[in-house]
């Protein structure tokens, strides 16, 4: 054993000082020159309903969706971080790569195995020529012990892609949870648009109802035609069957927060009504510089972690194309007994070298390491994909909110004047001034600029969680 100490380790040492020496060099991708999103500056400016301000360098809180400031919300984003087999799905996915490096990285160290046997054996007496067969028995103990060098830097490139598998399985969940985080918002504040949508349907079908009352009453005694009463009949029952639709919709985004939270339909629980009047967007947005980007999005830092793995798998297909050298010894004994194994006189030792080199492969090393060198190529390409899409999600959701402001601005101007047209076209419908078909104009557009104001509503909270997810989540996000 002595000598296995002083032969083998030394050896093994001074060739894991030439490991590594074939890698190719990886060089990060350089962080994007731009120092804007958009031609213009990214500080919103737009006047009148409270327009978000970016302000740039902020750090953005973990926990982005408090500040919507809704705990059912709060709620169901923890739930659904929680719960979401998704998400769970993922997170195995990152103990593999894990578990995966550590079954590679155990070539590191040298491979011990123990072997203990028995052998009860006859021998012919005629082969002998004794006449008379003879029976013996033999025991044998051995420890083995292996060892590779990594002489060229093939271990510890299979060990790099090992780490860049664990990264970008670790980017991939962080992606997943941020998309499932976008996902439970959107869909929640979609439920609280949709809720006030079907109360200012089932609204406008009551005085609709009442409208159609006071001109049935006014066909009974002369003053309108049939024609009247069936036009109002006829907006009644466009509005009722918005109404469906409307509760399907409903049903739809409630089932999807189950699914989200891991919950079937039938399981979904509200503490309070949402409530569209209650969620109100960020009116100040924390903003990363570009170059802080491509370290905080996910899917980014996923791509730069693929392109490190395929980098060292060029690594691998050129030190494929080398010589293997591995060291191995046995140590142990043999005897008719047990007892005997640790006599000195049955000592049994061995030490091997051994060194496999390629020599004729009929070009198929050289095509590999051209593939893995395209593959690498390929991935790079991909990498400033994801980067450029990226930025253009930051520069379209940027833009978004900018006309979500002008929209919902405008479109509150619109709601308030279509109300006043309609509140004194029923005083004066009552009165006997206009006819119907004036009340019916003024109607109809109250109505559509009710449910016109509520989306524009809803396109501003969307956008607001489309922009926390474009900058790639809070910092220090889990």
């Amino acid at each position: 054993m002595m000598l296995f100490r002083r032969t083998l380790l030394p050896l093994a040492a001074i060739l894991s000082l030439t490991s590594c020496a074939i890698a190719p060099a990886y060089h990060k991708p350089a962080a994007p020159k731009v120092l804007s999103y958009l031609p213009v500056n990214e500080k919103l400016s737009v006047p009148n309903d409270k327009a978000p301000v970016t302000e740039p360098g902020k750090k953005i809180p973990p926990a982005w969706w408090q500040t919507f400031n809704s705990n059912e919300l709060n709620r169901f984003i923890q739930l659904a971080v929680r719960h979401n087999p998704s998400i769970a799905a993922t997170s195995e996915a990152l103990a593999v790569a894990q578990e995966n490096l550590q079954a590679a990285e155990g070539i590191f160290y040298p491979q011990v195995s123990g072997n203990l046997g028995a052998e009860r054996s006859r021998d012919s007496g005629a082969g002998l020529g004794t006449g008379s067969p003879k029976v013996y028995s033999l025991y044998t103990g051995t420890v083995s012990v292996s060892y590779s060098p990594d002489i060229f830097g093939l271990n510890h490139l299979i060990a790099s892609e090992g780490i860049a598998q664990v990264d970008i399985a670790r980017d991939q969940l962080d992606a997943a949870r941020l998309t499932l985080e976008g996902n439970v918002a959107q869909t929640y504040f979609d439920l609280a648009a949709t809720v006030e949508k079907i109360q200012i349907i089932r609204k406008t079908i009551s005085e609709e109802l009442a409208i159609l009352k006071l001109v049935k009453t006014r066909f009974k005694y002369g003053s309108v035609s049939d024609l009247d009463v069936a036009s109002q009949e006829a907006v009644l029952a466009n509005s009722r069957a918005q109404l469906p639709s409307l509760l399907q919709r409903k049903d739809v985004d409630e089932h999807l927060l189950a699914i989200y939270t891991g919950k079937f339909p039938s399981e979904i629980k509200f503490f309070t009504t949402p409530n569209l009047d209650l969620l109100n967007p960020p009116t100040r947005l924390p903003l990363r510089v570009p170059s802080m980007l491509v370290r905080a999005r996910p899917d980014i830092r996923a791509g730069e972690a693929s392109l490190r793995a395929a980098n060292a798998k060029v690594g691998i297909a050129v030190a494929s194309m080398y010589p293997d050298f591995t060291l191995s010894a046995d140590y142990g004994g043999k005897g008719a007994n047990i007892p005997s194994l640790f006599d000195p006189a049955g000592r049994i030792w061995s030490l091997a070298a051994n060194l496999a080199a390629p020599i004729f492969e009929g070009g198929t090393l050289l095509a590999e390491k051209r593939a893995a060198q395209a593959a690498y190529r390929g991935v790079f390409d991909q990498y400033r994909s994801i980067s450029l899409e990226a930025f253009r999600q930051v520069a379209d959701v940027l833009q978004a909110l900018e006309h979500d402001a002008e929209t919902l601005a405008a479109d509150r101007a619109a709601l308030e004047a279509a109300k006043n047209v309609y509140l004194l076209a029923k005083v004066q419908y009552e009165q006997g001034s206009i006819d119907q078909l004036a009340l019916l104009n003024s109607e109809s557009q109250y109505q559509t600029a009710k449910l016109t104001f509520v989306s524009a509503k809803l396109n501003r909270l969307d956008d607001s969680v489309a922009y926390f997810v474009a900058m790639g989540g809070g910092d220090g996000a889990q």
